[in-house]
């Protein structure tokens, strides 16, 4: 599983780098052909004028989500030959992290309150699927317990950057928003007797509060565009309350790149 995380983080930093490499040529040519001129001052230096006045920015983002899940309270009974194989405590299965792909949209307006800093107000919003299996033993027997959950993610936000140069700058902040999301689990447990059973839970959406931290990093180029490497950090459990599995304890962790127009 570490390694997994590993594997994602890696691929999120090696395609922000290609993005950095390819995205400037492409943009480039578009305002080659465009029937604007593009503007340059200070021999030939892109200009970063809009770095001095308040700038809208519309962007669309891709990444991995990294989510906590902790079954609080939920058990299923097998059924054998003859009478009651096995009862499964999905609690039991203790914490599970399961992986899966992102992707949002974001909308805002910049502030700057110096040539190097300010703040950015926007609202994004994502939504992910992801996966999980666990085998446990039960009894004697052997259980397979699969997850997959789709999430929706809606949040409005307040982010500080600094400017550490005319392209590269940092940013931190705040989310407030609500986090909804269905849930389908199934397990298939294998008896002494050698025959499979399995139980399976689709269940409606639910959801609660989010207020995440937003951390980030972005590269701006040829005046209007922006690329980003952004991180969303859950701080509360999102308290899923399901009429067939009990309560459900879930935290998820948004890493993205992006690419946002600036103007």
């Amino acid at each position: 599983m570490v390694n997994s995380v590993r594997k994602l983080v890696v691929n999120s930093v090696v395609a922000f780098g290609l993005s950095a490499i390819i995205m400037p040529n492409v943009a480039l040519a578009f305002d080659e052909f465009s029937s604007t001129p593009y503007r340059y001052e200070y021999g030939g230096v892109p200009s970063t004028s809009y770095k001095q006045k308040g700038s809208f920015i519309a962007g669309l983002k891709v990444g991995a989500d990294i989510s906590y899940f902790r079954p609080r309270s939920a058990s299923i009974t097998f059924n054998g030959p003859y009478g009651p194989m096995a009862t499964l405590n999905y609690s039991d299965a203790g914490n599970i992290i399961s992986l899966g792909f992102a992707a949002g949209l974001e909308v805002g307006y910049q502030h700057p309150i110096t040539d190097n800093m300010g703040f950015r107000y926007y609202l994004d919003y994502f939504y992910s699927r992801t996966s999980a299996s666990k085998t446990m033993s039960v009894q004697g027997n052997n259980a397979d317990v699969n997850i997959d959950i789709n999430s929706h993610m809606a949040f409005a936000n307040i982010d500080y950057y600094y400017n550490f140069t005319d392209n590269f700058a940092f940013s931190i902040g705040l989310g407030l928003g609500y986090h909804t999301m269905r849930p389908y689990l199934s397990a298939n447990v294998t008896g002494t007797d050698g025959v499979s059973r399995t139980n399976n839970f689709n269940d409606k959406y639910g959801g609660s509060f989010a207020l995440p931290i937003n951390i980030g990093f972005s590269y701006d180029f040829l005046s209007s565009h922006r690329l980003t490497l952004s991180a969303k950090i859950p701080t509360l459990f999102l308290e899923y309350n399901s009429a067939q599995l009990g309560y459900i304890d879930i935290r998820s962790f948004i890493v993205s790149v992006g690419h946002s127009l600036v103007f």
